[in-house]
């Protein structure tokens, strides 16, 4: 027979153990048969047995180097049953071996499981240890209870660290567990509102308490979701110094003018928020925040003091300064403040009055030469202009405001008339969104809040409107289908959807589809365009996201090679075919080839994203034209920087698509030819008008005297006939 190199002597072939009794020991010796100096190790292997059930102590767990002909003593102690609320014999193999030795030994040890007297161990588990959910929301949190005794355990189960109003039922349970059993059971959580819920993570404990025996306990988290946005505003945005006089008489007043603003937290995330001034006439004033930053928590209003303080000249027409207020919240996961900037002026007077200058003639001579535009103006609105829409064939402009106005005015030869009183939405918030259906006769206003009002733009005084969605979602563009069944929406916290009209005015819209992105690639959606068989969605981090409305099971395709990404946006989309035209926050227009799209390489198969939501397939896709209207014929090296980049706001196609609007930070309306294959047919365009603050939104319209444009700008609403050259 071969000599084996370890062997091994057991004090007791057979001992018996009683659970809740105490340990029962005895004796394996090893002996280093082998030529090497060798350490040994042991286990004992039980069939059925819990692996993970640590039911027996070693001593020692593994033994010294041994040379040749050396024992080791092992003493083992047997603390609980292999197998929980198992009665008899139970088969065990003692397994030794070594790292330095090539063999190993076998026994068997015959363990005889007695009839304990005590209650065995409670295990708690938690099949799911980390939860995520948003305020409102209900979650099911699953419990498991495992009664590792030989009796009946009587449980109580109580839900532990978690406020008791968000336990759907309250935070207990109770459960029999029969010997060597187990049983489940669910709490339910659901968070409360917004304001109430903080965006953070909530650990907690699921605890089992027996009428007999030892607890058992788990541990788990529940992460609650940001959800929401942080409004900003200025009631005054425009001062003047001196504050009051200085109009008729000298007035010799210095003192700094005072803006106050505020950012409103309307999320569950708090932040430590603060503001910065930027601009193009930032550098000519000296300002003074107070306080240079404040903490923002839920629910809560944060406000600031931002004095500015410029001296006066002595004579001239006076000067408007025109700078922005910048809020910086340092968690992005809901982007920026809504709006991420506040456009703020400063009028400053002369010292002495323009009558008493002697100058009058030259001074109205140089109002006509410089702003020949006060000729076309509207009447100024309260507030910032976000949306104009041209009623094509009626000779009627529809316009939304930041001041929760939609007016109604009539086109003119050079001017626009307001037909009647501004209609103010009842629901208290800025008009973001603003479409017209000529099919319906129908017109759709988003709200700042995420309310859609819809009603007959011929019904007055605009009686019958239906008012839908919920609160809390920025609603920032609309798009009513060419056949006029559908209203496409879109919101800041990324949703697209998509409204069926009902056949009659009164009918209230149903949500008909969501065209939602996983989380992992979930943006803001600032502008949507469509075509009947295409969507296309632009937004926070330079996002541009193509939905096929033809299949709508069909994953979404996202453009990649854009340039810009965090903190960047897109906010001018237009779509006519085939072809895609885009402006940006960095001051960009590009054009794309929609109909030669493939997919990249770095495509991210669906299987490897988990969560709700899908996610899109990236494609590149021909680029026919990219320029920057700051600088038009600027053409440098690549990664190089134009010598001015000012914002691009809004784009508009014509329905040929053969002329291309477009405004933004340089406070013009410049319209560009295309050619037949999408590129520019003049690289400079023509400047249509020029104004004094940042163009929001532009629309190119067409009556019996030609070609105009309406464009609104965070001050006012004017309209310009366009002489193409």
């Amino acid at each position: 027979m071969e000599k084996r190199a370890i062997s091994a002597v057991i004090s007791e072939q057979e001992i018996e153990y009683l659970p809740g009794g105490s340990p029962v020991t005895f004796e394996v010796t090893v002996i280093n048969q082998g030529n090497v100096p060798a350490q040994f190790q042991m286990e004992i292997l039980a069939a059925g047995a819990n692996q993970n059930l640590k039911w027996y102590k070693l001593d020692p767990e593994i033994s010294t180097l041994k040379p040749p002909g050396s024992q080791t003593k092992f003493t083992v102690a047997v603390i609980d049953s292999p197998l929980l609320g198992f009665v008899g014999m139970i088969s065990a193999t003692i397994r030794i071996f070594s790292p330095q030795i090539k063999d190993q030994h076998r026994s068997v040890l015959r363990l005889r499981i007695g009839q304990g007297k005590g209650y065995g161990q409670l295990i708690v588990e938690l099949p799911v240890r980390q939860f995520q959910v948003n305020p409102r929301e209900i979650v099911d949190i699953p419990v498991r209870v495992r009664n590792t005794g030989q009796q009946s355990a009587d449980v109580i189960l109580n839900f532990l660290n978690m406020p008791q109003s968000w336990i759907v039922g309250g935070p207990e349970r109770r459960l029999i567990v029969k010997p060597g059993d187990q049983s489940e059971t669910t709490f339910q959580c659901q968070p409360p509102i917004v304001k109430q819920a903080p965006s953070q993570l909530y650990p907690f404990a699921v605890e089992a308490k027996p009428q007999v025996g030892q607890p058992g306990r788990a541990e788990g988290s529940l992460e609650v979701l940001p959800i929401g946005f942080v409004e900003f505003g200025c009631p005054e945005p425009k001062q003047s110094m001196p504050a009051k006089g200085g109009f008729w008489w000298p007035n010799f007043e210095q003192n700094p003018v005072e803006y106050a603003l505020f950012l409103k937290n309307c999320s569950n995330l708090r932040q430590t928020v603060s503001l910065q001034v930027q601009g193009k006439d930032q550098p000519k004033c000296n300002f003074a925040l107070t306080p240079p930053q404040a903490d923002l928590d839920l629910g809560n209003t944060a406000t600031f003091s931002l004095t500015a303080q410029k001296s006066r000249p002595w004579i001239g027409i006076g000067q408007n300064l025109n700078f922005e207020a910048a809020a910086n919240l340092p968690d992005q996961r809901l982007g920026n403040a809504e709006p991420a900037t506040i456009a703020l002026e400063l009028r400053l007077l002369p010292i002495i009055p323009v009558w008493m200058q002697l100058a009058l003639l030259l001074l109205l001579l140089a109002l006509i030469y410089f702003f020949p535009r006060f000729s076309n103006l509207a009447e100024v609105q309260k507030s910032s202009v976000n949306a104009v829409r041209i009623r094509q064939g009626n000779h009627t402009v529809l316009s939304a405001s930041q001041d929760h106005s939609i007016r109604v005015w009539s086109v003119g030869s050079t001017t626009l008339t307001l037909q009647d009183k501004p209609f103010v939405l009842d629901a208290g918030d800025a008009v973001r969104a603003l479409r017209f259906s000529a099919q319906r006769n129908q017109v759709a206003a988003g709200l700042n809040n995420g309310l859609i009002r819809l009603w007959n733009i011929d019904t007055k005084p605009y009686e019958g409107s239906k008012e839908f969605y919920q609160k809390g979602d920025t609603t920032f563009d609309l798009v009513f289908s060419r056949s006029g069944d559908y209203l496409y929406s879109a919101h800041g916290s990324g949703l697209v959807i998509r409204w069926k009209l009902g056949d009659s005015s009164t009918d209230v819209p149903t949500r008909d589809h969501a065209f939602k992105l996983n989380d992992t690639f979930k943006f803001a959606v600032r502008s949507i365009a469509l075509t009947d068989q295409k969507l296309v969605s632009v937004g926070q981090n330079n996002q541009i996201i193509l939905w096929d409305l033809g299949n709508l099971e069909a994953r979404p395709q996202r453009l990649s090679g854009i340039q810009g990404g965090s903190g960047d946006i897109i906010s001018g989309v237009a779509l006519w075919h085939n072809r895609l035209v885009v402006g940006s926050s960095q001051g960009q227009i590009t054009i794309w080839d929609l109909g030669k799209c493939k997919p990249t390489a770095e495509t991210i198969p669906a299987s490897t994203v988990a969560g709700d939501g899908v996610a899109p397939i990236n494609v590149a896709c021909p680029m026919l034209d990219s320029w920057y209207p700051s600088s038009p014929s600027w053409s440098g090296p690549a990664g190089s920087e134009p010598p001015a980049k000012d914002s691009v706001n809004t784009v508009f196609l014509s329905e040929d698509g053969s002329q291309l609007l477009s405004g933004g930070g340089d406070h013009k309306v410049t319209l560009w030819t295309l050619t037949a294959d999408g590129r520019r047919d003049n690289k400079q365009g023509q400047i249509i008008d020029e104004r004094s603050s940042t163009i929001n939104t532009v629309e190119l319209g067409i009556d019996d005297q030609g070609l105009f444009e309406v464009s609104g700008d965070t001050q006012e609403l004017a309209m310009k006939r366009v002489v193409t050259k």
